[in-house]
């Protein structure tokens, strides 16, 4: 009998050596092991330890670096210490057994993100375990949260947020096991009735706004025309100006009258004169004016500096992102001590580098110019589907930028457009609205209508009837309200 036993334990042994999968614990006699087991090592691998014991005697497997093993009885047992000779391993604490949920117990319906409320019972608290909780479906279980039990008692009551896919058929789930952060999970317990969870409606999170400026018209007439065609009214106007022009002025006046936020898009110049001080006199009174102004504008200043066709880009100031950033700095920080309160700074790169295109390791790259969080409220993207054989999808164009601050700042598309030539700008349009809502972080969208611009591309919206519809669309659609 004896022999035949270490001949199963050798098998075993070599079974798990050449696997490289944990073998459960060998048992050579059959009595409970007591609370705490002192093993020796009777051998070593790049993967596993193999243990003996002599009272009571058994012998086991365990890999490297693994906190606990089951043994006989159910009875999970945490790995203390390992020495050289030694691997001390200590009995967790008996998990609670009698575990039950009683809710929920309808049939209702709950939003995704919306707070459930879950009760459950065990036959007694558990003071070094843990207690989670799961919503199962026909498609498989997905992990909620952290259960936390009262100190006492045996009947719970806990809040969780539904993170889950909408679906039917949802059962809540309560899982135990004795080691927080570790250890097997067992005992679990589902509620007696499901539930469903619905998409939440989405709020309206995007505040519209355009660039309108037509041939004959001025701005005024333009952005009035735009809103008049599209049977609402904007919430952000775009304006341009130079580096030394004043404002703000008139237009930002009459859109204030109108129920829309200005958006000053201030052109720059070369960092030098910036940094050294010289230009303090000027940047003091533009942070005046807004200032004196006294409602919320976006300032702009310095966008598309990863380009290399303005004078405030890299590329015409030593190819160093660094003096951009040092320029950002100094005129934010000239507004701070001015006081000025009501101005949200855009930080507004090209969708992609001149040179550089979207490659992130070019000296170039737009995250070179970045001046730091607490230098920027939101960040904008400037970015064109010129057509032709360069025809791109919105997602395409705005992506790359998108992703690298889709976590850190509200994201303002803050210029772009389409041309008919080369695709369907109707549904590249309709494209851009899906686009948007399924991409979060994008709070602003600001498109560029006009016939009057530098490159003398006709940008308007209404360069068909189609794309006309498809703005309307866009405009009239809720989640576009913010």
């Amino acid at each position: 009998m004896a022999r035949s036993i270490r001949i199963a334990v050798s098998l075993a042994f070599l079974v798990a050596l050449l696997t490289g999968v944990l073998a459960a614990p060998l048992v050579a006699a059959n009595s409970s092991p007591p609370d705490q087991l002192r093993c020796r090592i009777v051998k070593r691998t790049a993967r596993h330890l193999f243990l003996t014991h002599a009272h009571p005697r058994l012998s086991l497997v365990i890999g490297r670096g693994q906190h606990g093993v089951t043994l006989p009885g159910a009875r999970r047992f945490t790995v203390v210490s390992v020495t050289h000779k030694y691997v001390l391993l200590r009995a967790s604490a008996k998990a609670p057994t009698g575990v039950s949920v009683t809710a929920p117990t309808g049939s209702g319906s709950y939003s995704v993100g919306a707070s459930l409320t879950v009760r459950w019972t065990t036959n007694r608290a558990a003071s070094s375990g843990e207690f989670c909780v799961w919503a199962r479906s026909s498609s498989g279980s997905r992990y909620i949260g952290r259960l936390v039990p009262a100190s006492g008692g045996s009947s719970f009551s806990t809040a969780v947020t539904l993170s889950v896919p909408a679906g039917a058929g949802y059962r809540a789930v309560v899982s135990y096991r004795p080691t927080a952060g570790g250890g097997a999970w067992s005992l679990t317990a589902t509620s007696p009735g499901s539930f469903a969870v619905v998409a939440p409606t989405p709020a309206a999170t995007v505040m519209l706004g355009a660039f309108s400026q037509y041939q004959g018209q001025s701005s005024a007439q333009s952005i009035q025309q735009l809103e008049s065609q599209l049977g609402r009214s904007l919430r952000i106007d775009s304006h341009y100006y130079d580096w030394t022009d004043s404002f703000p002025g008139g237009a930002e006046d009459l859109d204030a009258a109108n129920g829309r936020t200005p958006m000053i898009t201030w052109w720059g110049t070369h960092y030098a004169s910036i940094v050294d001080g010289s230009q303090d006199a000027l940047i003091r009174a533009r942070a005046a004016a807004i200032k004196a102004f006294g409602k919320p504008v976006f300032l702009r200043w310095g966008a598309e500096m990863n380009g290399d066709w303005f004078t405030w880009s890299g590329r015409q100031n030593g190819n160093d992102p660094s003096g951009f950033v040092a320029a950002w700095r100094h005129i934010h920080d000239v507004f701070a001590a001015a006081g000025v309160s009501n101005a949200s700074w855009v930080w507004a790169p090209n969708a992609d580098s001149h040179p550089g295109g979207t490659d992130l390791t070019s000296w170039n790259n737009w995250t070179n110019y970045y001046p730091g969080d607490q230098y920027v409220d939101w960040v904008g993207i400037d970015g064109y589907n010129w057509g032709g054989a360069q025809w791109q999808s919105f997602g395409s164009v705005v992506g790359p930028v998108y992703d690298s601050y889709a976590g850190r700042k509200p994201i303002m598309i803050a210029e772009t457009g389409s041309v008919e030539n080369g695709g369907d700008k109707a549904a590249w349009i309709t494209a851009a609205q899906l686009w948007m809502k399924s991409h979060g972080a994008v709070r602003a969208f600001v498109y560029f209508d006009t016939d009057q611009s530098s490159s003398g591309i006709d940008w308007r919206i209404q360069t068909s009837p189609e794309s006309l519809s498809s703005f309307k669309t866009l405009a009239a659609d809720p989640y576009f309200g913010g």
